[in-house]
């Protein structure tokens, strides 16, 4: 049975929906990325960034992804000026999204020539008064409807967009190169099912806190899809990391 990484958040959840065939392991894309690494799963939504520095280890399912159309609501900065303003200022890194963490040094150095900045992490992806963060996930989503008094925040897919014309592509299917190998009879089926489930994306209508208008209007903006201008997006994002040294490598892509 192939064991599949669920990223713990509402954006993924049109995905999984009658995957029963298969044995789902959930936590936040960091945590994930960590088990994909080590092989304890199979394949999972990774970041996209973890692909650009462990490139050797996997292969891309081609078709699909988890990106942004013009906006993502979930992938935030949240600062105290605006963030033109920002230099000789900390900026806290979450320690849930390694691509997010990547894209907040690419939007500050390539777009606003930022060079002085001192990143650090919290040790919760949660917001925290008083402090510049990146901010993922369902935690992000809900400071983005409701944004604290007195604070500056910015949907970072916006700003990509904004800069560059492109989607952005926050997770990629990585598959270990292992399982391709061992598991390539369940593989298919997987993506088969996960193919499936992308063209008929039925979000939920009650998440958490979220009303049912909120739920709406975040997954009008989110994609599933790897098209041409994703991947041209992916190329410039790692042509950027690789550019300040984010990476230690330049990254082919490598799609099953």
């Amino acid at each position: 049975m192939l064991k599949i990484g669920k990223i713990n958040y509402l954006n993924v959840f049109p995905l999984y929906k009658n995957l029963s065939d298969f044995e789902l392991i959930e936590g936040e894309p960091s945590y994930l990325n960590y088990l994909l690494r080590k092989e304890e799963i199979d394949l999972s939504p990774s970041s996209s960034f973890e692909y650009f520095e462990h490139q050797e280890k996997y292969s891309i399912i081609k078709d699909l992804s988890i990106s942004s159309r013009k906006k993502v609501l979930s992938v935030i900065f949240v600062s105290t000026k605006p963030i033109e303003q920002i230099d000789n200022n900390e900026i806290f890194l979450s320690p849930a999204s390694s691509t997010s963490n990547a894209l907040i040094k690419i939007i500050q150095h390539e777009f606003f020539n930022k060079k002085k900045i001192i990143y650090k992490f919290l040790d919760k992806n949660i917001f925290t008064l008083n402090r510049n963060q990146v901010l993922i996930g369902d935690s992000a989503l809900e400071t983005y409807l409701n944004p604290p008094k007195g604070c500056f925040v910015y949907d970072m897919a916006q700003l990509w967009y904004s800069y560059t014309g492109l989607p952005f592509v926050f997770a990629l299917w990585l598959v270990n190169k292992k399982t391709i190998e061992e598991k390539g009879k369940y593989l298919k089926k997987f993506i088969e099912s996960i193919v499936k489930n992308k063209k008929k994306c039925i979000f939920p209508e009650t998440y958490k806190n979220f009303t049912k208008e909120d739920i709406k209007r975040y997954f009008s903006y989110i994609d599933y899809d790897l098209s041409e201008n994703h991947i041209k997006s992916l190329e410039l994002f790692a042509k950027l990391c690789y550019k300040y040294n984010l990476i230690n490598n330049k990254v082919t892509f490598d799609f099953l």
